[in-house]
């Protein structure tokens, strides 16, 4: 799940674009990304709850315009995200 903010989860984080990629080195690579939510809770979307908690509405509204970044490790059915 995505998006807790005081033990609130109102969505799961989907990825939307992969922006750039470092070249694997011993199966490893850097990822960059945006992400969408989805599953999103209905309540996430009231004005009522995303004014007293702001970082929900800030969250849904830059969801796919803010990169992120994460290490992928090749195992033996593809990539997965490197656990930190």
């Amino acid at each position: 799940m995505f998006g807790q903010t005081g033990g609130l989860c109102y969505g799961q984080k989907a990825v939307d674009s992969i922006r750039n990629w470092s070249d694997p080195n011993s199966s490893q690579t850097e990822v960059t990304y945006t992400y969408k939510l989805v599953n999103r809770a209905s309540w996430a979307k009231q004005s009522e709850i995303q004014q007293a908690f702001p970082s929900i509405k800030a969250t849904i509204n830059g969801a796919s315009s803010t990169n992120q970044n994460t290490g992928l490790q090749l195992i033996y059915h593809g990539w997965e995200v490197i656990s930190h």
